[in-house]
């Protein structure tokens, strides 16, 4: 059965996977840079089943993370440099857009940790009009203290009930949970609608 092949598979990766907890603990690091939300399942579901410590994955998703935003803002900050930096700052939509952005920076930097898409140009606006370090990685802890833990602890208690489950059925719900977690962020905004006033909109 397809289900059974995911579980035995899923089991077999994680008899290998267990003997290296460091190199599992660099992958998920890695991870974050690609796409944080399954890498957060995905070390949610490996702490679950024991391969690594609960505590170490979220500090590595915590550092991934906030290394990937910081980067953006860094980015931001390059451009801004650059041989054209200086004539997109003066552009007059770029402008009109620095005043809007200053008048509420702190909503608009945390909120975006929890809006899919908004992020990038965000975070690199941040940097590219010179919003302070400080308070950026200030706002960044927190947001991604706060988004990270839940998302992580909500797939590792159903991680750990899943693989309690029949062969059968924790075949198909590692797989449901891992699909969750990279595709939840979306069905949120999806669910709530892209309102006026979000900051991707601002942007």
């Amino acid at each position: 059965m397809p289900d059974m092949d995911v579980y035995q598979s899923f089991s077999a990766m994680l008899a290998r996977a267990g003997e290296y907890p460091s190199v599992m603990l660099m992958l998920l690091f890695m991870a974050t840079f690609i796409l944080e939300d399954l890498a957060t399942s995905s070390g949610a579901l490996l702490a679950a089943a024991g391969v690594i410590d609960p505590w170490s994955a979220l500090l590595v998703l915590y550092a991934g993370i906030l290394l990937g935003d910081v980067a953006l803002y860094i980015l931001g900050q390059y451009i801004r440099r650059s041989r054209h930096g200086p004539r997109l700052a003066e552009a007059k939509g770029l402008r009109l857009s620095e005043d809007l952005l200053r008048q509420r920076w702190a909503y608009t930097i945390f909120v975006s940790r929890f809006i899919p898409g908004a992020r990038l140009p965000t975070f690199t606006a941040a940097g590219f009009f010179g919003y302070s370090v400080k308070n950026f990685v200030l706002l960044l802890i927190f947001a991604v203290g706060l988004w990270t833990s839940i998302s992580f602890w909500i797939i590792y208690g159903l991680g750990d009930a899943t693989l309690e489950l029949k062969p059968a059925w924790a075949g198909v719900g590692i797989v449901v949970l891992l699909l969750l977690g990279a595709a939840w962020p979306y069905l949120l905004r999806l669910c709530t609608g892209n309102r006026s006033g979000t900051p991707d909109e601002s942007l």
